[in-house]
């Protein structure tokens, strides 16, 4: 949400974020899930996305 964010005020565009929809419960688990793979690579993509923006502004490419 944040990368949206930053990408839409970016081109001058004012945006409001809203709730997300894929709300997992946790569970306490010895083992991790294989959901808990898929959310850590999720997490890993955004904060990667959000570096990557963060050098794209500085170097005036956006």
């Amino acid at each position: 949400m944040e990368r949206s964010l930053l990408a839409f005020n970016a081109f001058g565009l004012d945006t409001q974020a809203s709730f997300t929809s894929n709300v997992r419960q946790l569970q306490a688990t010895f083992f991790p899930g294989s959901c808990g793979f898929i959310d850590a690579e999720t997490a890993l993509h955004e904060l990667v996305g959000l570096a990557r923006f963060r050098v794209y502004r500085r170097l005036w490419l956006y």
